[in-house]
């Protein structure tokens, strides 16, 4: 399989897994509504319970139904002809599981903005740390991933594995 290809699959079942995540997290996060409206009122409960459910529905959206122009926004700079090389694959994997960390941190993002919006501003950072370090590990991802692709081939040399020759 071509990086092209590759990088599409991967989109459309990120898409597909987005969806999921979706229908997932809206029980969870209604469940805390409750809670919500009395420490932020009514329209921040609502925000933080619907606004991640729709956010992770339209991205499942755009990754699914229109997979190749993602592919070309995200992957256009690297080679994706039907015949490029095989180490194309390593930076399209990469960013595709920077994609993955990146719909897994924008739930989080969403609701712990609208909690924190009364808390001084290094209380806010110190609660929001994790999902902005996992949205900026998963940008980091797609954006470069040569970066960590370099920190990978710079451990050395793969174990040999106990397989048959």
């Amino acid at each position: 399989m071509n990086a092209r290809a590759t990088s599409q699959v991967g989109i459309g079942l990120l898409g597909i897994w987005a969806f999921i995540e979706a229908l997932l997290i809206f029980p969870r996060y209604a469940s805390v509504t409750t809670f919500l409206s009395e420490q932020h009122g009514a329209l921040a409960a609502l925000i933080a319970m619907v606004g991640p459910f729709f956010l992770l529905l339209g991205l499942s959206y755009l990754l699914v139904f229109h997979t190749a122009a993602v592919a070309r926004r995200l992957f256009g700079r690297l080679e994706l002809e039907p015949a490029g090389p095989a180490n194309d694959l390593g930076p399209v994997l990469v960013g595709l599981l920077g994609i993955f960390f990146l719909l897994g941190a924008l739930p989080g993002l969403v609701q712990a903005w609208v909690v924190t919006t009364d808390l001084p501003g290094e209380l806010r950072l110190k609660v929001q740390a994790v999902s902005i370090t996992q949205a900026a590990v998963g940008l980091l991802m797609i954006l470069r991933p040569a970066i960590l692709l370099r920190l990978w081939q710079s451990r050395g040399p793969a174990a040999p594995t106990g397989g048959t020759t």
